[in-house]
């Protein structure tokens, strides 16, 4: 069973994590450099490359998520996620406001630092989000900052949706399933209908319209599902061959986004959850999937811009991508790992202080036959 198979020391999860945000960027490649689809999407015929690599961070996420929520208290759930996200997300915008936007400025300067800057440096607040500064990449097919930021507000609706579940229900296992089937329907329904990204659409909240929001969210609930019923999920290879024939045989056909939200998270999960190559690879190099996905786009463009796009795609992406790891190398080891070590912080025992009041004792939220040996896990933030 998936309870039994996964080991949160030692997984794949970083590896399938950084392979996703690679492959983003492959795809970008591609669509900022004008050229035809890259060849992944054209092999997977199901989406976008690049949309099912997000879709797959999502059930990683999701999966993680649904587990981390059962041991942390609220207050510590929203302050590692902000440690996660934001140091990261923050050093991006920076990079574009102080150095990639000045120096691809097509007017003077000081009109950008009068008029743009703090326009663009208002994506620091995440929402909304303010992709496009005038005179700047203007001769570009895409000219667009970065077009990988706005599903950074859109996964944070999907963390005050887990949250608002996982404190408002006594029996999450039944009400998780329910959203993830509600999101599976919404999303067939949009799609009927012909929703899609392009802007216009209905919105759900400034920068997350309403297709964004249903159809992602089914990936990210059916990790958060897989975890929950990890009791019951048998992982196996026969499982991953009926899943990948499911895929094959359902291609091209009308149920194929169906058979998609169904196939995907299992073998996201299961290749996550064999080996661990990724646990090797994380204490040798870090986390640089974060970081590869937020520089690789306006790097990308940059390579773009200044080859006038007359380079082969793959090639561009032979230069932008060092490019990416790299600065992705340096916000871990100088930025993302120092903040994420703040997640040790006793928050309940600094409220308790600040407010008079006794540290409040963190419990897990148990749903699940197996979830009384979580007990034996938990510290108890009871310091003085």
């Amino acid at each position: 069973m998936l309870q039994d198979r996964f080991d949160p020391r030692s997984n794949n999860f970083d590896l399938i994590r950084l392979i996703a945000a690679l492959i983003v960027t492959f795809a970008h490649t591609y669509a900022l450099n004008a050229k035809k689809s890259d060849p992944l999407s054209t092999l997977l015929t199901y989406e976008f490359s690049g949309t099912l690599a997000v879709w797959a961070f999502l059930v990683i996420s999701g999966f993680l998520l649904g587990r981390s929520i059962e041991y942390q208290s609220t207050t510590k759930f929203v302050f590692s996620r902000f440690l996660r996200i934001y140091p990261a997300f923050f050093l991006t915008i920076l990079l574009e406001c102080l150095v990639i936007v000045p120096l691809f400025y097509e007017a003077p300067l000081e009109d950008y630092f009068k008029n743009w800057f703090f326009f663009h440096l208002q994506n620091l607040m995440l929402w909304p989000q303010n992709p496009f500064v005038p005179h700047v990449f203007s001769n570009l097919p895409h000219p667009v900052i970065n077009g990988s930021l706005w599903t950074i507000p859109l996964e944070i609706s999907f963390y005050i949706c887990l949250i608002f579940v996982a404190g408002s229900f006594i029996n999450q296992r039944i009400i998780y399933l329910a959203i993830f089937f509600c999101s599976l329907f919404g999303s067939m329904i949009l799609r009927a209908l012909d929703f899609t990204l392009a802007s216009g659409q209905p919105m759900v909240l400034s920068g997350v319209s309403l297709y964004g929001f249903v159809v992602y969210s089914t990936y990210f609930w059916a990790g958060v599902c897989l975890w929950k019923f990890r009791d019951l999920v048998k992982i196996s290879p026969g499982g991953l061959v009926t899943a990948l024939i499911a895929l094959y045989a359902a291609r091209n056909s009308s149920g194929a986004p169906v058979v998609l939200a169904l196939c995907l998270p299992y073998i996201v999960i299961y290749f996550a959850t064999i080996g661990s190559i990724g646990t090797k690879l994380h204490n040798r190099i870090g986390d640089l999937s974060y970081g590869v996905y937020l520089f690789s786009y306006p790097i990308t463009n940059v390579v773009v811009s200044i080859t006038k796009a007359a380079l082969p795609s793959w090639i561009v992406f032979l230069i932008a991508t060092p490019i990416a790891l790299g600065l992705a190398y340096a916000s871990w080891h100088i930025v993302e790992k120092r903040c994420l070590a703040l997640k040790a912080l006793d928050l309940s025992a600094f409220f308790a202080r600040l407010y008079g009041a006794k540290p409040r004792i963190e419990s897990a939220r148990l749903d699940s036959p197996s979830d009384s040996k979580k007990m034996e896990k938990l510290s108890l933030s009871t310091k003085p």
